[in-house]
C-alpha cells in the first residue's frame, strides 16, 4: 500500500472516534458554547498564518517544478480563500479582528506550530508534505464522522458551515492532490522512512487532540468580543450555550478560479519561519480587516 494511503488509514482510525472530545461532540449536537467557538476561531486564524509558512517551506525545498507549483498554489489558495473566510466568520461572531495578536496563541497551538515548523525546517519536501497532510486530512475525517453521527449537524445556523466546508468535494479533491504529491515525494522510500512519517503523523494527531481539548476550556480575554455580541450567542444564528467551557488544506487551481466552491476555513504562528506575506499578527502590528498587502 502507498505511504499516503497508509497514513490516511491511521488518521481514520484515530479521528473517527472524535466523540471523546467535548468540543467536537457539542459542535455536532449544536450545543457548543458560543464563547468556546469564538476562542477556537481565533486559535485557528493564528494557526493558519503558521500553516502558510509550512507551505512556503514546501516551495523552498521542492525538488522539482511539480512540487513547487503544488505548494505555491496551496499557499496562494490558503491566503486568498481560507484567511479571508476566517476574517469574515470572526467578524460575524463579534470578534474584534484588529485586536487579534500573536500573543493570543494558546500553549497547545503554539507547541503544535513549533513542532511542525521545526520538522519542516530540518526535513525535506516529503517531510513538509506529510506534516501538512496530517493536519489537512484530520478535518475532512472529523467532519465526515460528525455528519454520520449527527445527520443534521450540517444544517446548524452557525456550526453547519464548518461541517459543510470540510465535507465539500473541493476540500476532498485538494486532499487527494496532497496525497498524490506525498506519494510522488516519498516514492522509493523504505521502512525506516515510513516509520519516521508514521511518527510525524502520530505526533501531529497528539497535538491536534490537545488543540481541541484546549479550545473547549479556554476563553478570549476581555475586549476581544464586541459588547453587543456578549451573551447573545452568534450574530448569525443562535447556538444557545448549554455549558460554559472550551489544518488546512491545499487549494486547487479550480478553487482559485471559483472561490464560491472553496472550502470554508479552519485550521498556528509562533515566531516567523519565513518572511512570507500573510504573517501572523504581532504585538506591534494590527491585522488588516481586508486582504493582506
Amino acid at each position: 500500500m502507498k505511504i499516503a494511503k497508509k497514513l490516511r488509514r491511521l488518521a481514520v482510525r484515530h479521528w473517527s472516534n472524535f466523540e471523546s472530545l467535548p468540543f467536537l461532540r457539542k459542535m455536532g449536537e449544536g450545543t457548543l458554547d458560543a464563547d468556546a467557538y469564538r476562542y477556537y476561531l481565533v486559535q485557528d486564524y493564528l494557526y493558519l498564518h503558521g500553516y502558510l509558512k509550512l507551505l512556503a517551506l514546501g516551495i523552498a525545498k521542492a525538488p522539482d517544478s511539480r512540487t513547487e507549483e503544488f505548494f505555491a498554489d496551496s499557499l496562494q489558495g490558503t491566503r486568498a480563500l481560507e484567511l479571508e473566510h476566517m476574517r469574515e466568520v470572526m467578524q460575524n461572531t463579534g470578534i474584534e479582528l484588529r485586536r487579534v495578536k500573536r500573543k493570543l496563541l494558546s500553549p497547545s497551538t503554539e507547541a503544535y506550530l513549533q513542532y511542525m515548523q521545526n520538522l519542516c525546517w530540518q526535513g525535506d519536501a516529503a517531510t513538509v508534505a506529510v506534516t501538512v497532510l496530517a493536519c489537512s486530512e484530520s478535518f475532512e475525517i472529523i467532519a465526515a464522522a460528525m455528519k454520520k453521527r449527527y445527520p443534521e449537524c450540517d444544517k446548524h445556523k452557525v456550526y453547519g458551515n464548518w461541517v459543510q466546508s470540510y465535507m465539500d468535494p473541493a476540500y476532498a479533491a485538494a486532499n487527494r492532490k496532497l496525497e498524490e504529491i506525498t506519494e510522488h515525494l516519498t516514492k522509493g522510500r523504505g521502512k525506516e522512512d515510513f516509520d519516521a512519517y508514521t511518527k510525524i503523523f502520530e505526533s501531529c494527531m497528539f497535538f491536534e487532540e490537545q488543540f481541541w481539548q484546549d479550545v473547549y476550556i479556554q476563553r478570549l480575554p476581555e475586549g476581544l468580543v464586541r459588547p453587543s455580541a456578549l451573551g447573545q450567542g452568534m450574530e448569525k444564528g443562535e447556538p444557545e450555550p448549554q455549558e460554559p467551557a472550551r489544518e488546512c488544506a491545499a487549494a486547487s487551481n479550480e478553487e482559485k478560479k471559483n472561490p464560491e466552491k472553496a472550502p470554508g476555513a479552519v485550521a498556528v504562528s509562533a515566531k516567523p519561519v519565513l518572511p512570507v506575506a500573510g504573517e501572523a499578527p504581532s504585538d506591534r502590528e494590527e491585522p488588516a480587516a481586508g486582504k493582506e498587502s
